[in-house]
């Protein structure tokens, strides 16, 4: 049903059909992603504000231009950790994988609030001690136990721990 509803509003051309799939892509429970965001460019939509392009940014995992633009990356991701429509993990794993300090608040805040055991282990193994430490005490009072700390190729690393091979794409 889904898959039909986009194809036939990606037959049509008027502008009505960018506004419904705005709507659309703003539901981490809605249909394929990709294929929204490819009928959003064959429709002829452009990013007009610079929260449109982030959003874009932030949907493609694109961390290189998100920290080029870090001022409005942290801006919407740090208020998108406490909206319960957005895709809650992907904005953790990329405020993890950027690192900057101004972060470590609101993700220790979305830790206490939204958390569960996979993030925690994030946290853990990040490589920073606050992130740990947070993580720590979540367990804790969850009744959860953390397997000890890896030092995997693949996890998430906080810039500047001792483990951080920034070579690593973001995962």
């Amino acid at each position: 049903m889904r898959e039909e509803l986009i194809g036939s509003l990606g037959r049509l051309d008027a502008q009505k059909p960018i506004a419904v799939l705005v709507k659309i892509l703003d539901n981490p429970t809605g249909p394929d992603r990709d294929k929204v965001r490819e009928l959003f460019f064959q429709l002829g939509w452009r990013p007009e504000t610079i929260e449109q392009v982030m959003k874009v940014f932030i949907d493609l995992q694109d961390c290189g231009m998100l920290e080029l633009f870090w001022p409005e990356t942290q801006k919407l991701l740090h208020s998108q950790l406490e909206d319960p429509l957005v895709e809650f993990r992907k904005r953790v794993r990329i405020l993890i994988w950027l690192g900057h300090e101004e972060s470590l608040q609101p993700l220790c805040a979305a830790l206490e609030q939204r958390g569960t055991k996979e993030i925690a282990q994030w946290y853990y193994n990040s490589g920073n001690d606050r992130l740990a430490a947070g993580a720590l005490q979540w367990v804790k009072v969850c009744g959860y136990e953390l397997p000890p700390r890896t030092s995997s190729y693949y996890e998430l690393k906080w810039p500047g721990a001792a483990s951080c091979v920034r070579a690593i794409p973001y995962p």
